[in-house]
């Protein structure tokens, strides 16, 4: 059995679900827009994982520099024993 759903015949709040439905599956939007909606479901855990990245890698270089800057003053403190 098949639906047929004819706007003329929906109340207000049954046209907003129809549309609703109708953007969730991309029904008649074509390839575009289910590429739009993919690119925005996975943009998301991509933002996620570079932004851990790039903490990890500020964090990592803050180190160093702090152990490089700690050898320079030990090496500093030696040479004028």
């Amino acid at each position: 059995m098949v639906d047929v759903f004819d706007p003329q015949t929906m109340s207000a709040g049954e046209k907003v679900i129809a549309w609703q439905r109708a953007l969730h599956y991309g029904i008649g939007l074509g390839g575009g827009y289910k590429f739009l909606v993919f690119v925005s479901g996975v943009i998301i855990p991509v933002f996620a994982v570079t932004g851990f990245l790039m903490w990890w890698i500020k964090r990592r270089n803050r180190r160093a520099g702090e152990r490089a800057k700690q050898a320079i003053l030990h090496g500093a403190g030696q040479a004028a024993e």
